[in-house]
């Protein structure tokens, strides 16, 4: 999984995304550019900042950006998704049907005739 910075404007509510860019550096000289013309000083809600966008390789349908951690009867992934079990074993059981959703079913091969 990779982070693309993004370059947003606007209150985090109702922000508006202004480009999307492949390099970091890039991002922050837009913003800054944008601020400067713009007039927009550090308290301006309107100002642009940069964030940073998850992006997947072509073939991977988001499992990349799933990571379980289990302690007792929590767990959580990096995806932001976590819960609780009520024991360990049921945590578990819960993180493998989480992650299970984000895994392809395997090819069936055919069995020789």
């Amino acid at each position: 999984m990779q982070h693309l910075p993004i370059v947003c404007a606007g209150e985090y509510d109702d922000d508006k995304p202004l480009a999307v860019f492949a390099v970091v550096a890039d991002a922050e000289r837009y913003a800054t550019l944008y601020n400067l013309e713009r007039g927009y000083g550090l308290e301006d809600g309107d100002r642009a900042r940069v964030e940073h966008l998850p992006a997947y390789p072509a073939g991977d349908p988001g499992m990349s950006g799933h990571e379980i951690t289990i302690r007792g009867a929590h767990w959580s992934c990096t995806c932001g998704r976590a819960d609780w079990g009520g024991s360990e074993q049921d945590s578990r059981e819960q993180a493998a049907r989480h992650i299970a959703h984000w895994i392809p079913a395997a090819e069936q091969v055919a069995l020789p005739a």
